[in-house]
Parts: C-alpha cells; sequence; structure tokens
C-alpha cells in the first residue's frame, strides 16, 4: 500500500476540490500533484511541465559528460556516438511520431 498513490486530472476549469480521499482496506490512499510512470511525469494539471524539467535534467547532465570528454580533446566520431547513445534516446523515447 505504500507504492499506491492517487492521481486526480482536471483542466484549469474544474478543480478536484470536493473529492473525497480514496481508501483500500480502510487505509487511505496518498494524493499527490504528480507522478513517474514507464519514465513518464505526469501532473494533475495534463501540463507535462515537470516532465519537461525532468528531460531537460537528465539531458544536461549526460551533456556534461560530453563537454568534459570534448574538453580532453575525444574524437569528434566518438562524442557524436556517446551523443546517440546516451541524449538523443532520451529525447527520443517521449516522442510520439516515431
Amino acid at each position: 500500500m505504500d507504492k499506491t498513490k492517487e492521481l486526480v486530472i482536471y483542466t484549469s476549469h474544474t478543480h478536484p476540490s470536493g473529492l473525497a480521499p480514496t481508501s483500500v482496506h480502510n487505509k487511505t490512499v496518498e494524493r499527490v500533484s504528480h507522478l513517474k510512470y514507464l519514465g513518464l511525469t505526469i501532473d494533475n494539471k495534463s501540463t507535462f511541465d515537470q516532465n519537461i524539467a525532468d528531460i531537460h535534467k537528465r539531458s544536461q547532465q549526460r551533456l556534461h559528460v560530453i563537454r568534459q570528454l570534448c574538453a580532453l580533446s575525444v574524437a569528434s566520431c566518438l562524442l557524436l556516438l556517446l551523443y546517440k547513445n546516451i541524449i538523443q534516446l532520451i529525447l527520443l523515447y517521449y516522442s510520439p511520431f516515431l
């Protein structure tokens, strides 16, 4: 029951202020404003702002590695290979057009 979370998705026109807490086996389920499911961060307003921030953070962390290697004069073909395998995959995972 510790891992069970409730996410109420609503638009700016509707707000779930009057919803009663959900309970399972007499235990209240924690209501959260966003959660991560299969690597995708979903928030209660369907804005994906948190998801974009997560993607940006992960990409910047990996890009830092490539910058450090670039400063060490690593061959550009290896840098491109690293980019395709550690950054591009993150960006393409969320692309609905592939």
